[in-house]
């Protein structure tokens, strides 16, 4: 597996997870939960933002290289 498809895989996952961080932290705060929850859930949301961010970076950067 070649350097691109790992950051491919990695930031794909990685803003998954963040999103489902930031619902899970948001809906916990929805239903009745500590602002504590809202900030756990707006910072999930702020970390998938960072990785869209990394994530065009590191494909602008990685323009020439192949997936292999």
């Amino acid at each position: 597996m070649g350097i691109k498809t790992f950051h491919l895989l990695f930031v794909a996952l990685s803003l998954l997870l963040c999103l489902f961080v930031g619902g899970w932290g948001i809906a916990g705060w929805r239903s009745g939960g500590t602002v504590g929850q809202l900030w756990f859930g707006c910072g999930g949301l702020v970390a998938g933002v960072g990785m869209v961010a990394y994530g065009r970076y590191v494909f602008r950067k990685l323009r020439g290289m192949s997936y292999l």
